[in-house]
């Protein structure tokens, strides 16, 4: 049993494996999500960025007085979407 264990620790994936491979993996996930933000999120398009977000959040009030019935019945009917 302890020789399956030992076995185990070795097989690639196992926790036990090169940390450094899996420093390296994340270090290039974080550097490519870093490229992807700064893609998506430029500073030249925040302000329209705020514009929907604050567009989007006046929508939300307008529905925060509805009952639970109503906004599940609405959910449920895509074709009252808009309006």
């Amino acid at each position: 049993m302890a020789q399956e264990m030992t076995n185990m620790a070795d097989t690639p994936g196992s926790p036990n494996t090169d940390s450094g491979a899996k420093t390296q993996d994340q270090a290039t996930r974080r550097a490519k999500l870093a490229q992807i933000k700064a893609e998506l999120f430029r500073p030249e398009t925040k302000q329209q960025r705020i514009a929907y977000a604050l567009e989007a959040l006046q929508k939300a009030k307008k529905i925060s007085n509805l009952d639970s019935a109503t906004l599940k019945y609405i959910a449920q009917h895509a074709d009252l979407e808009g309006v």
